[in-house]
């Protein structure tokens, strides 16, 4: 099975998300942001690599003994939903594009963005950390 978690810009939730499940899960795994095109025509970085873009993500991580600070950004794609078993979609409802939720591979877990409850961004990725653990309880 490939799982893939989403968000929105890449950096944050679906990053999160991803390095728990593929250091707990057998199975693949990948990640990618409904805006990271925009975002990062905005934003400027020097490189799509999470060293170049993250601001809680990467220190995060960094205290559970994981480095992604050579994880890259990916914009979500038709295609990559495409070639995926399961979409995981850390965003609200609302904001998921309509051909995610057509594909019947989404479970939509509602937690809200760190970058925008920066006071809260630690307890966000620990709830991420801890549905990442049911999830793999559920599928291995």
């Amino acid at each position: 099975m490939k799982v893939m978690f989403v968000c929105q810009a890449n950096v944050g939730r679906s990053q999160v998300a991803e390095a728990f499940f593929a250091r707990t899960s057998k199975h693949e795994v990948c990640s990618s942001g409904t805006q990271v095109d925009e975002l990062m025509a905005k934003q400027n970085p020097a490189s799509a690599k999470m060293k170049d873009n993250s601001k809680h993500s990467l220190p995060y991580m960094l205290t559970q003994g994981i480095d992604i600070s050579e994880q890259e950004r990916t914009q979500l794609t038709p295609e990559l939903v495409a070639g995926v078993d399961r979409v995981i979609a850390i965003l609200t409802p609302e904001e998921v594009p309509s051909y995610v939720g057509e594909s019947g591979k989404l479970t939509v877990w509602d937690i809200v963005d760190p970058a925008t409850h920066v006071e809260q961004a630690n307890e966000l990725f620990d709830e991420i950390k801890v549905r990442i653990s049911e999830l793999v309880q559920e599928i291995g």
